[in-house]
């Protein structure tokens, strides 16, 4: 079917853990996993899904990073919408960028404003010093630090997407009949696995041994 890349698209096996980007963080698409019994850590947006708090007032992102004394790493319990007027609880985890990685946000932000023929605005700005993060794990069993360290595997398979595209065109699949497109997909993913194998063998240590 037509329509963007949402959630509920998907089937998450009970257990898991779900990364995404904020656009994912969409009423529905994020019930849609918590629902199936798995977990997500979901980038957070100033314009994502309405969240809450454990009183029930209302939560936003730019709200938050307009505190005063905002520590590097911060962990607030929130609720989070899910299916009808239910909801589930969640939280909201933040960490303040590195001086350098902020500054390169900033300047992207100002970049897209500009083309768009306007100029950023403080909250856009201010959101570009922080990694905003919404997750449903336990606080216990994944502290900040881990779901960092978690959500950072994501940037790690966008590479290795981009890696494909760039050097195996994985994005152009020379046919537009749905059988023939799978077709020509697969066979450029068993070409990956089999470059794959070919550079890890050659970076292991020669040995003699009998031929394979």
């Amino acid at each position: 079917g037509g329509g963007g890349e949402r959630l509920d698209r998907f089937t998450p096996a009970p257990g898991a853990i779900v990364l995404a980007d904020r656009c994912y963080a969409r009423h529905g698409g994020l019930s849609s996993v918590w629902t199936q019994g798995a977990d997500l850590i979901v980038r957070y947006g100033l314009s994502s899904s309405a969240m809450r708090d454990p009183g029930g007032g209302r939560v936003t992102l730019n709200a938050v990073l307009q505190r005063q004394g905002l520590p590097d790493r911060l962990d607030l319990p929130v609720e989070l919408p899910g299916p009808g007027d239910a909801w589930h609880a969640g939280r909201l985890v933040l960490a303040r960028r590195p001086a350098g990685s902020a500054a390169k946000a900033r300047a992207r932000i100002d970049r897209k404003a500009r083309k768009r023929g306007g100029a950023a605005t403080g909250k856009q700005r201010r959101s570009a010093d922080w990694l905003a993060l919404v997750t449903t794990l336990d606080a216990e069993a994944y502290p900040v630090e881990r779901v960092m360290a978690l959500y950072r595997l994501r940037w790690q398979i966008e590479l290795a997407f981009k890696r494909l595209k760039g050097q195996l065109r994985l994005d152009d699949l020379q046919a537009k009949e749905p059988r023939l497109a799978r077709a020509c997909l697969l066979a450029k993913l068993i070409l990956v696995l089999l470059a794959e194998q070919l550079v890890d063998r050659a970076g292991r240590p020669f040995r003699l041994g009998p031929p394979r």
